[in-house]
């Protein structure tokens, strides 16, 4: 990969992986963020969420909501719900954070997907709070709602 340059276009802080694992391939590596990572616009949504214990799985869409959501929970270990993390980052983030394992992490590591297993996980009448960016695409939450789950 001698003589190759690769733009990164996630935050800085999200892209140190892949951009190590590339630099190692050698590769010359420029960031070019196309996102900016930035607290809520309402916060207080987002701490109220946090306080919720009437939802049985936390489905988290990335790393920047686990810990966004358990920067805002009183005490994050105590967290009854079930977990589930998009994908094997998320996963650790949640084992970080809260001190545990995730309880699902799909195969394959979109929101849809997310979705989806969790869909077919979860037994009827437990319900799911969903944390993933404002301006997020909407397959994991319409997978959840389309398979009849309380999102």
């Amino acid at each position: 990969m001698h003589g190759v340059r690769v733009m990164l276009t996630r935050a800085p802080a999200s892209g140190s992986d892949a951009a190590d694992q590339l630099r190692a391939l050698g590769a010359e590596v420029m960031h070019v963020p196309l996102i900016r990572i930035g607290t809520p616009p309402d916060e207080r949504a987002l701490s109220d969420a946090a306080a919720r214990t009437d939802v049985d799985w936390i489905a988290f869409a990335s790393v920047h909501g686990v810990e966004a959501f358990a920067r805002c929970c009183e005490s994050p270990r105590t967290v009854a719900a079930k977990f589930a993390a998009v994908g094997p980052a998320t996963a650790r983030a949640i084992g970080a954070a809260f001190g545990r394992a995730a309880d699902l992490v799909p195969e394959s590591h979109t929101g849809g997907d997310l979705g989806a297993s969790l869909a077919q996980t979860m037994r009827p009448g437990e319900r799911v709070l969903l944390v993933q960016a404002l301006e997020a695409r909407p397959e994991a939450f319409e997978a959840l709602a389309g398979a009849g789950c309380a999102v």
